[in-house]
């Protein structure tokens, strides 16, 4: 039986993008909601986000969104690097315009840190993640979750339609175009969910970076 959905969730009209990985109860005492963002650099529009703001007003939290950039996934390369950072930067100003606090790590020899999304989990009610069937997203989630003693939800940002409505009987092209012609209309509207709690400013277990403020040309130099 799959866990169930927390309230802010389990009745949000996009609640079919989001996937309960473990059955964890919300940290008390805790900070804010984390909000980790590896593919989907984008501060509107995006479900993951929204996802961690309705669990956020629920349960009173401010949500911190995380993203981190290290030298060694796979394929990495300058350009990859300065497209990432380029993103990342715009994600930043986004969500500061959202009333959201956002930390950034750039992973380099100078900065290392480990284990930071373990790390920022320490004062977190619950993790909100992406859920991408592609690239490393997907054992990275899943491996976070295991190893969590809280909630972590993932939320797929990737579809316009999403997955869950599809269904998973459809294998083709064909029925994967009439199912997804059919559910199209309900799902193209967006609306971004807005804080209804100030945004984090407390302390952070590592010093974070400034990709909006550092060169980033500078930065990618200093990756191996």
């Amino acid at each position: 039986m799959r866990p169930t959905l927390p309230d802010g969730l389990f009745d949000w009209l996009e609640a079919p993008r989001v996937r309960a990985l473990n059955d964890q109860k919300p940290a008390a005492n805790a900070r804010y909601v984390l909000c980790w963002l590896q593919q989907a650099l984008r501060a509107y529009d995006n479900p993951v986000i929204d996802a961690a703001l309705r669990l956020g007003n629920a349960i009173r939290l401010p949500v911190l969104v995380y993203h981190g950039v290290r030298e060694d996934y796979p394929y990495a390369s300058d350009r990859l690097h300065h497209f990432i950072l380029d993103a990342s930067v715009d994600l930043a100003e986004g969500c500061r315009r959202r009333g959201l606090a956002m930390a950034q790590h750039v992973d380099r020899s100078e900065r290392r840190e480990k284990g930071l999304v373990h790390r920022l989990s320490v004062d977190a009610a619950a993790v909100v993640l992406e859920d991408q069937p592609t690239f490393v997203a997907r054992w990275q989630a899943e491996r976070v979750a295991a190893r969590a003693d809280i909630p972590v939800f993932a939320v797929n940002a990737a579809c316009l339609v999403p997955p869950a409505i599809i269904g998973p009987d459809v294998t083709g092209r064909s029925a994967f175009l009439r199912r997804h012609e059919e559910a199209r209309a309900a799902w193209s509207s967006w609306n971004d969910e807005v804080a209804d709690v100030a945004p984090y400013d407390g302390d952070l277990p590592f010093k974070p970076d400034s990709v909006a403020t550092d060169d980033i040309g500078d930065l990618i130099a200093d990756l191996d």
